[in-house]
């Protein structure tokens, strides 16, 4: 028992010090975006969703400068939907698997381009990076993350609750924000908890999570009305890799929001053959604008 112990401590010191020892090497004079000021509210937001993105994934289409390259020109969508809605404030969430991990299934090796402690701060780098983007156009709430199935820190059923990829990633982001200094970014950490977030833009109630434990079919929303003693009037949800929008009772939404790499050897063989999609969502005024 004692030899076990010594190993798991050495294990979790290894991938500490690796995480270490990447961070050291960002170079954040990059990010500094010189003294922008705070933008007048308009009314209008945008709520940005980032979802799915398995950083750390290597296919024969897909791999972290693919990555990069479609999270750039998601950016530059955001910015033209922002100047179409007059959009001054943009609220990010990240709703699981930013990496692909490891540890999900005996041949996920074979299809992993960094180990999980590199996959997690160059997720963190890819993050920061598209935060300090927005903020040069508008101003830019990052609402935290939430765990996927992708972002356990062990195999299942060894894995504590809250380790997980998302909770480094979204304390890194918190430093990295306050090093910056952009007064245009924002960290406001709506977390239920490790799997979930809540909160309000524009008063509509607005409930995410990743999409692994709510099934396939039915009145979800409803159930987290009922469970959360909340009147949700959107639900997000990813995990499932395609983009579905279904209306429920009193104009209340459910939407499913794609992911970054699009279709794999893995998601085939359970039947989804999808492009890569992501999925922002207007709020103007009290309307809901997916």
């Amino acid at each position: 028992d004692l030899n076990k112990l010594k190993r798991e401590l050495a294990d979790n010191t290894i991938f500490f010090e690796e995480i270490k020892e990447h961070v050291s090497r960002m170079d954040l004079s990059v990010l500094k975006a010189g003294n922008l000021g705070k933008l007048q509210n308009t009314g209008n937001a945008l709520l940005v969703n980032a979802s799915d993105w398995h950083i750390g994934l290597k296919t024969d289409d897909y791999n972290l400068d693919i990555a990069k390259s479609r999270i750039t020109r998601y950016a530059e969508e955001i910015v033209h939907y922002a100047t179409l809605f007059d959009v001054s404030d943009v609220y990010v969430e990240s709703i699981g698997d930013m990496v692909e991990g490891a540890y999900l299934r005996s041949t996920q090796a074979y299809e992993i381009e960094f180990d999980y402690s590199t996959q997690v701060v160059k997720a963190t780098e890819v993050l920061v990076h598209f935060l300090n983007t927005l903020s040069k156009h508008v101003n830019v709430t990052y609402l935290g993350g939430i765990m996927g199935n992708h972002s356990r820190m062990y195999d299942k059923g060894k894995n504590i609750e809250t380790d997980s990829s998302e909770n480094i990633i979204d304390a890194m982001v918190k430093s990295f924000v306050e090093i910056i200094g952009n007064n245009r970014i924002v960290v406001k950490d709506k977390k239920q908890d490790n799997s979930a977030l809540s909160f309000q833009i524009n008063g509509k109630n607005v409930k995410a999570v990743h999409g692994d434990l709510i099934g396939k079919g039915g009145d979800r929303i409803t159930k987290f009305i009922s469970s959360d003693n909340i009147q949700y009037d959107l639900l997000i949800y990813g995990h499932y890799h395609h983009s579905t929008l279904m209306e429920q009772n009193h104009g209340r939404l459910e939407i499913g929001t794609g992911c970054l790499q699009g279709v794999t050897a893995y998601s085939k063989k359970l039947g989804y053959d999808t492009v890569p999609s992501q999925t922002i969502i207007v709020f103007e005024g009290e309307k809901i604008l997916p």
